[in-house]
């Protein structure tokens, strides 16, 4: 009786063991995703800045001026805008 209680013992560590690493296993998954979604937020917030800065470079008030010159005029000066944020 005594080997059949330490066999079932055994046999409990084992599955414990196991299971154990087939959790973290799936939280070290878990996690890399995570790591990956948050350096895509990162890429794409430094894009935006980067636009952002772009844009307030292009509206200086001169720029603007030169713009509605060139709006009077016929020109096609709005339509390069458009390609920017492409």
């Amino acid at each position: 009786m005594k080997w059949v209680l330490c066999g079932i013992t055994f046999a409990l560590s084992v599955v414990l063991a196991v299971g154990t690493a087939s959790y973290r296993a799936g939280n070290a998954k878990l996690r890399l995703q995570l790591e990956r979604e948050y350096r895509s937020i990162e890429a794409r917030m430094i894009e935006v800045r980067r636009l952002s800065l772009r844009t307030a470079e292009l509206a200086t008030p001169e720029r603007l001026c030169d713009r509605l010159r060139d709006a009077l005029k016929g020109s096609k000066a709005p339509q390069q805008e458009s390609a920017l944020w492409q």
